[in-house]
């Protein structure tokens, strides 16, 4: 039984790390604002639902290769 089970592991492990995994681009966007003042914590919050609404409709299209956006302050 314990052979068995570390078999699965392993074979598991093999199977997760052959599967392609596709790099996704990101444009990122810069926050600048003060997260003490109400203002800028709205703006934060305005800005980081912006780039929720966008990664949720699947990106930015810029030529052909799709960007996802996230923000940073």
């Amino acid at each position: 039984m314990k052979k068995l089970v570390i078999i699965l592991f392993f074979l598991s492990f093999v199977i997760a790390f052959s599967l392609p995994c596709h790099a996704q681009k990101y444009i990122t966007l810069g926050i600048l604002t003060s997260l003490k003042l109400i203002e800028g914590y709205e703006g934060h919050r305005a800005a980081t639902l912006a780039v929720e609404e966008i990664n949720a409709k699947g990106g930015v299209k810029v030529g052909a290769d799709k960007y996802y956006s996230r923000s940073q302050y």
